[in-house]
């Protein structure tokens, strides 16, 4: 076996994680609520979900015991017709990017089409309040069961309105034999209204093959048909 193969297990369960459901958590603002409180608001709330947009991505993948790294800058369109793809530019090891960066947003096309996402709800979390992360009031976030989809780790909210800022964590299950970790942070904004992803990052511990990293960048021209203004 080219162990160089056992990269792909790994960074792409990681891209394709949907712990991160935008249909989780949203609502009303108000005034910052107590440590006690911060779970149940950040239930509360009721956003509305990214329905369309355009974005510019940036991805970026890399395997250090084979010292094999590419990027990809792409044009990402959801619509009506689904999750689309254009390549603008690329570089790097052709296979980091017939193995891992493209499979990712492949990946993620029939994720949206089969609508898989897994929600921070109880019936897939166990939420309790955790502090904070400086100013970020801290929610840790238990998932109920040995799932790939599903991360163990923390949410990190705005102080104003619990309104997600962050996931930090591990999948709650690794993609394969061959791994033995997967770490993510996944960053969020709140563009034309719409809470979206912004960044993601990845470390993954795969046997023989060592550490394998990725990141991801979105850059947002529109969200729900309202252009964004830079």
């Amino acid at each position: 076996m080219h162990y160089a193969r056992l990269l792909p297990l790994a960074v792409v369960a990681a891209i394709t994680w949907p712990g991160a459901s935008l249909e989780a958590g949203a609502g009303a603002q108000g005034p910052s609520p107590r440590p006690t409180d911060v779970v149940t608001a950040f239930l509360s709330r009721q956003d509305p979900p990214a329905r369309s947009y355009r974005a510019r991505r940036r991805l970026a993948a890399r395997n250090e015991r084979f010292s094999r790294e590419a990027w990809l800058e792409v044009m990402t369109e959801l619509g009506p017709s689904g999750f689309t793809y254009r390549t603008i530019a690329q570089g790097g090891s052709e296979y980091v990017l017939g193995k891992v960066l493209r499979p990712a947003l492949d990946a993620e096309r029939d994720l949206v089409a089969s609508g898989s996402g897994l929600p921070f709800d109880a019936a897939n979390y166990r939420l309790t309040a955790d502090g904070f992360e400086g100013e970020l009031p801290r929610i840790r976030a238990m998932p109920t069961r040995k799932d790939k989809r599903l991360v163990d780790g923390w949410l990190l909210v705005s102080p104003h309105d619990t309104d997600l800022v962050a996931v930090k964590g591990q999948l709650a299950k690794t993609p394969s034999f061959w791994t033995s970790r997967v770490d993510i942070i996944r960053r969020y904004a709140r563009i034309a209204g719409v809470r979206v992803p912004i960044a993601l990052e990845s470390i993954a511990d795969v046997k023989i093959a060592g550490r394998s990293t990725f990141r991801m960048d979105y850059s947002y021209e529109s969200v729900n048909g309202v252009a964004v203004v830079r």
